[in-house]
């Protein structure tokens, strides 16, 4: 498989996938954002640097 092909596979297809299904999902249910983007940014954004620098 081609690096082209690989990146479009396992990195921008994923990310597509849930942005849609996020875009079908806020314009079905109209749930607010605010609370989301504030559990992204104070819960996941940092254990997502701390599994990054684990050893292994």
């Amino acid at each position: 498989m081609s690096y082209i092909s690989l990146v479009l596979m396992e990195v921008i297809s994923p990310n597509f996938l849930l942005l849609t299904v996020g875009a079908v999902l806020q314009r079905k249910l109209r749930f607010p954002l605010r609370p989301i983007a504030n559990l992204i940014t104070y819960c996941f954004m940092p254990a997502a640097v701390f599994f990054k620098y684990l050893p292994g």
